[in-house]
């Protein structure tokens, strides 16, 4: 696909990947940074023993490392690009996130993508490509754990759980709602759903990847991340004017932030000034995030944050 301001509009028309099978094949890559094997390795083990098929990525497969990334972009791309092509690959799961997605995108064929719609999951960095695949594919993908990095989310429970809903037989989010998650402005919102790192999908702000915000329900995390950065976020889409375009908001965990000189106000105090200002409806301490809970959230599909209690549920199935 080439870089003009035609090809990179965003797709109306959404398309849903497959339901995977047992017995499918799950492709890892690495489109950011190089995966650790061992814990790789252990989360792989856990998928192939619940009945699937595993294979790497060529740049995984070689244990490829160029100073933090798991090759040059273009190879990256292409690791990305040979799993969608290939028809036996049902899954793709980013190994890792880290640094560096964002530069394989003017390398990515996004008509491909959207002609072989396949499941595609991770987090993190890989919002990059999660804002991209969703705007100019129109391919409803999903912020999930990811085996090198999260390695409890590939156990027990949270395993079967994951699977349910990629296999199509669990038809919301409600397991991961297992503790509390609170309104920060009560309301219902309703929209199709974008996300989730908010310095990455800030760093795309004036490109062509960068979706529309219309009507959308946002989902927030962030890791190392002060106040003051997360107020310079909330002020580029205040600037900018999609604070205003938004349905809702749904804030997930801002894990290991340096404190040091933040004193007030607080990340939740930030988050509450905007809410109530621009009186969006809006949910905090949903478990997703760089903590130790990770739900799998689908992203580019209709959602719902409820106003009879503080949820977030699919408004249409999230495969096919």
């Amino acid at each position: 696909m080439t870089g003009s301001s035609e090809n990179y509009r965003e797709r109306k028309e959404v398309i849903k990947p497959a339901r995977l099978n047992i017995g499918d094949e799950i492709r890892i890559i690495a489109p950011s940074s190089y995966p650790e094997i061992i814990p790789l390795s252990q989360s792989v083990e856990e998928i192939t023993r619940i009945g699937y098929k595993v294979k790497y990525g060529i740049n995984v497969k070689k244990l490829n490392q160029e100073t933090y990334h798991s090759a040059n972009p273009e190879l990256r791309a292409k690791e990305l690009m040979d799993a969608f092509r290939d028809d036996k690959v049902k899954a793709i799961f980013c190994a890792r996130g880290g640094h560096g997605a964002r530069q394989i995108l003017p390398f990515l064929d996004f008509d491909v993508i959207r002609d072989n719609p396949k499941i595609f999951m991770g987090y993190s960095d890989i919002t990059n490509l999660h804002m991209a695949i969703n705007k100019i594919s129109g391919l409803v993908t999903f912020h999930g754990p990811m085996p090198d990095t999260d390695t409890e989310e590939f156990r027990g429970e949270k395993l079967e759980t994951m699977f349910k809903i990629l296999r199509g037989e669990l038809s919301d989010l409600k397991p991961y709602i297992k503790r509390l998650v609170k309104y920060v402005v009560e309301g219902s919102a309703q929209g199709r759903s974008m996300g989730t790192n908010m310095s990455v999908f800030s760093s795309l702000t004036g490109t062509p990847y960068m979706p529309e915000f219309t009507d959308k329900v946002l989902f927030c995390e962030d890791t190392n991340e002060r106040s003051v950065d997360i107020e310079r976020y909330l002020d580029i889409m205040t600037l900018n004017g999609t604070i205003n375009q938004l349905a809702g908001f749904v804030f997930g965990e801002f894990k290991n932030r340096s404190t040091s000189g933040e004193g007030k106000p607080s990340i939740e105090d930030v988050i509450r000034e905007y809410m109530v200002k621009y009186s969006k409806p809006s949910l905090a301490m949903a478990p997703f995030g760089h903590g130790n809970e990770q739900m799998l959230i689908p992203l580019n599909l209709k959602v719902r944050i409820s106003e009879s209690e503080p949820y977030i549920e699919p408004m249409e199935s999230m495969v096919d």
